[in-house]
């Protein structure tokens, strides 16, 4: 680094010589216009130059104080920001105040209770000795937010400086804030070392430098976390620039895509996603500046994705950023749970819940088309007896295989459901005519009475079969239901084996 001062010696040399030259000026003056003899003009000579010359240094060396106050700072900040780390940065610190200043040996606390102090001149026993016998003086120091010189120096501490020394304390002070404090000693005849306003703009320079590096490694340490996270989270973070080209695009969630970022940096969205014409359509709302929230699948992968438009000073659209989350698993989850709330956990087959929702809706439809459909309420005729014979295992097994002949038995489009026990609803939508409801339930009776065989055991099965109709037998849905159950026994009631109508011949 060039010298700070060349400029000030310059100029006192300068100085020099033109007050000097300016003296000598005077001499023909004062041997002939005034009259002075050579002994007389030597005296005054020999005067003006001692005052000169003691005028100069005094300007000039309050000037050099002057600079050292403005410069010293700067050259501490400027070598300490160069360092890569806040411990190379506090060493950095001790090293340019040593070279400025002359110091013979300093430590630099991070923190009052900094037990990984920077060094130089001292072990880390002595250091840490000094510190607690200067704990007082350091706390005032601290409060004051000023430097202190610490004469005489407390009792045990002579091995860290000599009786021809001074110790300082500098505060590093960041904005209003104390971040540390530094311990210096040196020669008790250095002057700069009893400047109070030099070591306080060195305090100043310290405490800035610190405080950047410790902000500088709490944001590297966020960003290392955001990354782990990024990295073992299935997310994936995505910027692109005003045209939609990708800029940034990384995230654990592109491994199940098979996407490596660089094949995608650089590229345009409706480039990369052309075979996804949702996606290319939402990044076409966020960069027109609209908040984009979506629900896409890729590859068949979900994800859950929200886009943000960046606007410049100009309320422009400059970029668009986002996130997207793989949600796959999430959604094979509430599809199961929503599958289990509507299904039976032994057949598989609806439960009621979802039987009502399907039988409402095509309620809606016939009542708009003016059509016919019919609910089979079926009941297992003696099931109870097949439990006790078989055991409830085995009789969950029959009462399978009675739901998948069921679902074989009906007509394509058909809602069977089980409303559980032995007890199970059939919904038959867009009827033509009454009697393809009979011929369905004629249907089930003949598939139903069959040789069934469960623990070796042989034996047959019947069913009661309850038929109700829309829109004669009912409008509504608890109607409707509550007609089918009436038939069911009504079959029941003329032999079993057998369906009826809410009213007319059992067949």
């Amino acid at each position: 680094m060039s010298d700070p001062f060349t400029e000030v010696r310059v100029l006192k040399t300068w100085a020099r010589l033109g007050v000097y030259s300016a003296i000598l000026v005077f001499t023909p003056i004062d041997l002939y216009l005034v009259g002075f003899t050579f002994f007389q003009m030597a005296f005054v000579q020999a005067a003006s130059y001692g005052v000169a010359t003691g005028a100069i240094e005094l300007i000039f060396r309050q000037s050099l104080k002057l600079r050292k106050r403005s410069t010293y700072p700067s050259v501490v900040l400027l070598e300490a920001g160069a360092a890569d780390s806040l411990a190379e940065a506090m060493h950095t610190c001790l090293l340019s105040v040593q070279r400025l200043i002359g110091v013979r040996a300093a430590a630099l606390f991070a923190s009052p209770d900094d037990r990984q102090p920077a060094l130089l001149g001292w072990d880390a026993e002595t250091a840490h000795r000094l510190a607690l016998r200067l704990e007082p003086r350091i706390q005032s120091c601290l409060q004051a937010k000023s430097p202190q010189i610490v004469q005489p120096l407390p009792e045990g501490t002579g091995d860290a400086a000599g009786d021809d020394e001074v110790l300082a304390l500098i505060p590093a002070i960041a904005f209003t804030r104390t971040v540390g404090v530094a311990v210096v000693v040196g020669d008790r005849r250095n002057s700069d070392l009893k400047d109070a306003e030099l070591l306080a703009g060195i305090g100043h320079a310290i405490g800035l430098a610190l405080e950047n590096h410790r902000q500088k490694e709490e944001l590297q340490a966020k960003e290392e976390r955001l990354r782990a996270v990024v990295t073992a989270a299935p997310l994936i973070l995505l910027r692109t620039d005003a045209s939609g080209v990708f800029t940034l695009l990384e995230g654990k969630a592109l491994e199940r895509l098979d996407i490596a970022p660089a094949q995608v940096i650089g590229r345009p969205v409706a480039e990369v996603f052309q075979n996804v014409p949702g996606i290319v359509a939402d990044f076409g709302r966020a960069l027109r500046g609209e908040r984009v929230r979506a629900v896409a699948e890729v590859g068949g992968t979900i994800f859950e994705a929200e886009l943000c438009p960046i606007r410049d000073a100009a309320g422009r659209v400059s970029s668009v950023i986002g996130v997207a989350t793989d949600i796959t698993e999430r959604k094979r989850a509430e599809e199961t749970i929503r599958h289990m709330a509507y299904h039976d956990s032994l057949t598989g087959l609806p439960n009621r819940d979802l039987f009502a929702a399907s039988l409402e809706e095509e309620l809606a439809q016939a009542q708009a088309e003016n059509g016919l459909l019919s609910v089979l309420f079926v009941d297992l005729d003696g099931f109870k007896n097949v439990n006790d014979t078989i055991g409830h295992a085995q009789g969950d097994l029959v009462l399978k295989e009675v739901a998948a002949q069921l679902g074989a038995l009906v007509r394509s489009g058909d809602l069977v459901a089980r409303m559980g026990g032995d007890e199970f609803l059939i919904l038959l939508p867009r009827l033509k005519e009454k009697g393809e409801a009979l011929a369905v339930s004629e249907r089930i009776l003949s598939g139903l009475q069959t040789d069934w065989i469960a623990a070796g055991i042989r034996f047959r099965l019947t069913a009661s079969i309850g038929v109700a109709v829309y829109p004669e037998d009912g409008r509504e849905i608890d109607t409707l239901l509550g007609a089918a159950d009436r038939a069911m026994y009504r079959a029941k009631g003329q032999g079993k084996g057998r369906f009826a109508l809410v009213t007319g011949v059992a067949g």
